[in-house]
């Protein structure tokens, strides 16, 4: 089978993180797998997977036959966002393929949730063209079962769970992380939030950063390290001397990442449950998961498949006191 991914963002972005394990398994059971990009962006060299070609938008619909001299004949769409739908409305124009689109949010809630920036329409589905293009779609993946809602009546409807890849994470090159490669004193706790802020999140992030105060407020030194940068309108919404405990380090490739969830005591995945933590399975999830830690998340989507207690300390209201009560739980029994 001849199978194009297309990728609604740069090689960094969270999605890859599934695409990439999904291609490559594909390309190891003999099938021909590309993947396209809105561009060819200078994360490329972060992708762990060279055995998988990927093109830009542009090179695709230049030459759509990548495959020994013939085109695909399966387009799997990364999410129905309008940069996505426009390619794929120019390639329709090129190359007879089936069409499958993968469903990774509620996309109306994330509309809801934050507000839109000039010039980012093409990252966000259209209220109108999205389900048009769900319609047209010969069938729908979904990363939770949740999202099968908006699958057209009559659709067929998969629900994809992401995949981890142990192997890469247990053969890792990177040097190994402590507190002393950040200068955290040995008496801190540490917790680690491989991930960034969005305005979608921004309210669950809030409440794990007063978390991390509470704690420190009531005597257990905790430190939170967590890639990305500060975003100044969450860190104005926390108490005086809560951003101290926070240490931001910026952008860091996937191995790295799995490096910094070994450092952490304890892994957090906040989030309320409403429409939009409900119907999305946080990235970070899997790896927290298949790395052993100890892992405090939502009660919301993957939660809902966790025995609490057992396989996560699972949180029912996610509130700053919730996450902290439920991290202390966890410091005060070592086993």
């Amino acid at each position: 089978m001849k199978i194009l991914f297309v990728h609604h963002s740069t090689f960094s972005a969270n999605s890859m993180n599934h695409i990439g394990p999904f291609a490559a398994e594909l390309k190891r059971q003999g099938h021909e797998v590309a993947i396209a990009l809105p561009e060819l962006d200078p994360s490329f060299r972060f992708f762990p997977y060279p055995q998988v070609p990927a093109f830009s938008y542009e090179d695709i619909l230049e030459n759509p036959n990548r495959f020994e001299g013939e085109p695909h004949q399966i387009v799997h769409a990364w999410t129905p966002r309008e940069i996505v739908r426009q390619f794929c409305e120019k390639l329709w124009q090129k190359v007879d393929a089936r069409l499958i689109i993968h469903l990774e949010d509620d996309e109306s809630a994330i509309l809801e949730r934050t507000q839109m920036r000039p010039g980012e329409e093409a990252h966000r589905t259209d209220p109108l063209q999205g389900p048009m293009f769900l319609e047209v779609a010969d069938a729908i993946t979904v990363i939770v079962e949740n999202l099968s809602k908006f699958a057209p009546e009559g659709k067929p409807a998969h629900h994809l769970f992401p995949g981890f890849e142990a192997g890469p994470a247990l053969k890792n090159t990177e040097p190994i992380l402590n507190k002393s490669t950040f200068g955290i004193p040995d008496e801190f706790k540490v917790i680690t939030y491989p991930g960034a802020a969005s305005g979608a999140n921004a309210e669950d992030l809030i409440d794990l950063f007063k978390a991390i105060h509470l704690l420190n407020e009531h005597g257990t030194p905790c430190l939170l390290i967590k890639t990305g940068f500060p975003d100044p309108g969450i860190r104005n919404a926390l108490p005086k001397g809560a951003d101290s405990w926070i240490r931001d380090i910026g952008f860091l490739p996937r191995e790295n990442m799995w490096r910094l969830i070994e450092l952490a005591d304890i892994v957090v995945q906040p989030g309320r449950i409403n429409d939009y933590n409900q119907s999305r399975l946080p990235s970070k999830l899997p790896d927290f998961l298949c790395l052993g830690k100890p892992v405090v998340t939502s009660a919301a989507n993957l939660g809902q498949q966790l025995i609490d207690g057992e396989q996560a300390l699972l949180l029912n209201s996610s509130t700053a006191e919730e996450i902290a009560g439920r991290c202390q739980e966890l410091f005060s029994n070592r086993e």
